[in-house]
C-alpha cells in the first residue's frame, strides 16, 4: 500500500493493482474492502487530511455526495 498527498490536499492510498484510491487504510479496514471507482468519501469537518473514522462518510456516487452537501440528503451508505 502506498500513500501520498495529492494536489487537492487529499491523502490518496493505492489500494490494489488497478489503482483504486482510498481515504486511508483505517477506512478501508472498517468497510473491509477497497473503494469502488465511483464511490466518494466525504470529510465531515471539510479537512481533506483528517482521515479519522469519525470524520469520514461514504457515498455511492458523487451526485449523492453533492446532494448531501446541498440538502442533507441522501444519507451516506457508510459512516462510523
Amino acid at each position: 500500500m502506498f500513500s501520498e498527498v495529492n494536489t487537492m490536499g487529499h491523502i490518496d492510498v493505492l489500494c490494489n493493482e488497478i489503482g483504486t484510491r482510498n481515504k486511508g487504510s483505517k477506512g478501508e479496514q472498517e468497510i473491509s474492502r477497497c473503494l469502488l471507482r465511483l464511490e466518494v468519501v466525504h470529510h465531515r469537518n471539510h479537512d481533506p487530511q483528517d482521515n479519522s473514522l469519525s470524520n469520514l462518510e461514504l457515498f455511492s456516487i458523487n451526485q449523492a455526495h453533492k446532494l448531501y452537501e446541498a440538502r442533507g440528503t441522501p444519507t451516506p451508505i457508510w459512516r462510523a
